[in-house]
């Protein structure tokens, strides 16, 4: 797990979406690293040369708010395919709403989709079609049927219990379920044991899966 450094309020107070471009990239080495420029500079060289370890230390080496923005900038400056899918996987894992804020929050799923074809994860060895659970609390007055329109969901039932039963005090835990082609998952995400797939693709039809019994967090 992450941690988020009492210096992240300095970094999260990012400019207005339409200077993103221009004043992320003038000042990507202090993004990458804030209290070194210098080794800012020297991974940032080494990642727009496909370096993939270099493109790991950078996003960690970043504050957890500005790893999104980093990563906006390295899809533009067209960084190579596979320092940018490492950038893309760790970044993802760790700091996922950093990056849907970086892609402009919900709206932002046409970018994060341009993100993803870039670095094209191989989901060769998953079955065709998937079947994928994702779990969550209803807020009361909600539909269920708006955790269809989630994009990060799991390949384990008892991943999306967990999710379910994690805030029971905000809602009625609940799973979807759905059947989709593989073309749908543009990244199979297993680092954390939680068989995280990311879904682009809005789903048309899923149903309710029953909540196993377990302990509520």
């Amino acid at each position: 797990m992450s941690v988020t450094s009492s210096k992240d309020a300095t970094i999260s107070k990012a400019p207005r979406r339409s200077n993103w471009l221009h004043s992320d990239a003038a000042n990507i080495c202090t993004l990458i690293c804030a209290t070194n420029e210098t080794k800012g500079r020297e991974l940032w060289e080494r990642v727009c040369q496909g370096d993939v370890e270099a493109a790991t230390t950078a996003i960690f080496t970043a504050y957890n708010s500005a790893r999104g923005r980093i990563i906006r900038v390295a899809y533009q400056q067209k960084v190579p395919a596979a320092a940018f899918g490492a950038m893309l996987s760790d970044g993802w894992d760790h700091d996922h709403h950093w990056l849907i804020r970086a892609a402009n929050g919900t709206r932002g799923r046409r970018t994060l989709k341009c993100w993803f074809d870039r670095a094209a994860f191989d989901v060769s060895h998953l079955p065709n079609p998937v079947t994928v659970y994702r779990g969550g609390t209803i807020p009361p007055g909600r539909d269920w049927s708006f955790l269809a329109t989630g994009i990060s969901w799991t390949l384990k039932l008892e991943t999306a219990a967990f999710f379910a039963r994690r805030f029971p005090h905000m809602g009625d835990p609940t799973i979807v379920r759905a059947t989709v082609p593989r073309t749908f998952i543009k990244a199979h995400m297993t680092s954390r044991d939680e068989d995280e797939v990311v879904i682009l693709d809005l789903i048309k039809h899923v149903s309710l899966e029953p909540v196993p019994p377990g302990p509520t967090m």
